[in-house]
């Protein structure tokens, strides 16, 4: 008989927690490492640098402000750093705000957009 979610740990003073409050502690942290409004980048990386660039270059990592694009090629690598400050510009007007200071790219495999079949 299912009663629900399950709680995941317990509080000091006895009691159990439901899953969800641990989970907005987590995330509330200043120190955790992500900031989930960022994430919103790999959702709309296509309308922000068009669908012939998201081809060739996909976000695959955002830390302390520094955005790491990969890029399919190195022709690609030169003509998105010439393109770097436009491309910030871009992704922080997405956001709404200043989330990105800098941007690498790097030459690998562009991890592609999950399909929606």
């Amino acid at each position: 008989m299912n009663k629900g979610p399950r709680p995941f740990y317990r509080k000091r003073q006895g009691g159990l927690a439901h899953i969800g409050e641990v989970i907005d502690a987590l995330f509330a942290s200043p120190h955790y490492p992500i900031d989930f409004e960022d994430m919103k980048l790999w959702r709309l990386w296509d309308g922000i640098v068009g669908k012939k660039v998201a081809k060739h270059a996909r976000p695959a990592s955002i830390k302390k402000g520094v955005l790491v694009v990969k890029v399919s090629d190195s022709v690609w690598l030169q003509e998105l750093e010439f393109r770097a400050h436009e491309i910030k510009e871009l992704v922080n007007r997405a956001l709404q705000r200043e989330a990105i200071q800098g941007i690498r790219f790097r030459v690998g495999e562009p991890k592609a957009k999950p399909s929606k079949e």
